[in-house]
């Protein structure tokens, strides 16, 4: 859908797709027009809809990858307390893209229920109200509202523990044991709660994994996962 030049609406437009995927729901919201821009839509694929939120006058675009190691930072700091506040939680800020840089926001519903489009819904619009206001990320970028989906990534301590016995993919910045990728069943949390348990040693033993060191860490896909899910 497109719109006509200098048409501005009287607040944001929200556009959602109807449909279901077993990896995750989603759902974008574009935060409001500024000046005579005009707001554009992508064509959705599966089951997203992304929305352009276009830059205020005189703003330059965000810096991709390299804007992101600091920003993220700071829009997880001003938009977590909205989200607790209405029954979600905040799992992961990310910005992806230089040329067309995508603000992702993944949550879940703290009381763990099915995250569905309407959740998304939610979380978009609350989302972009602060966005708006605060405006964090200078220039033009999309903005994504998903939830994890069941191979979902690991970015939180307790995730390693409420994920135990299931089996998990982790890269680290730097090697432990000369190794910096690691797969196998997480075994929970260290007594001090600062390390990430998981059965991948080469005999299959326990590796310590400092969270601190992690770059990244996502489940993998399996019936054993996909049925817990389904519980």
């Amino acid at each position: 859908m497109m719109t006509p030049m200098g048409w501005a609406p009287s607040g944001p437009a929200f556009l959602f797709s109807g449909s279901s995927l077993s990896t995750g729901q989603m759902a974008v919201v574009a935060a409001r027009p500024h000046g005579d821009q005009r707001r554009q839509t992508r064509p959705p694929v599966g089951n997203r809809v992304r929305v352009t939120r276009f830059a205020r006058a005189g703003e330059q675009r965000a810096g991709g990858v390299e804007y992101a190691m600091g920003g993220t930072d700071q829009v997880q700091a001003i938009i977590e307390p909205a989200l607790e506040a209405k029954g979600y939680e905040l799992v992961r800020v990310a910005l992806f893209g230089k040329e067309q840089p995508t603000l992702q926001i993944m949550a879940e519903r703290a009381d763990r229920g099915d995250m569905t489009v309407e959740d998304c819904a939610e979380i978009s619009r609350a989302v972009s109200a602060i966005l708006d206001v605060e405006d964090p990320i200078p220039g033009t970028y999309t903005l994504e509202v998903s939830s994890p989906g069941i191979d979902r990534p690991l970015t939180r301590a307790q995730d390693y523990a409420r994920f135990k016995d299931h089996e998990a993919k982790i890269e680290t910045r730097e090697p432990i044991d000369g190794r910096r990728r690691f797969k196998g069943v997480l075994q929970g949390l260290s007594a001090d709660g600062q390390a990430a348990l998981i059965a991948a040693g080469e005999a299959g033993e326990t590796v310590a994994i400092p969270l601190a060191t992690i770059a990244r860490a996502k489940l993998v896909l399996t019936d054993a996962l996909v049925a817990a899910n389904d519980r």
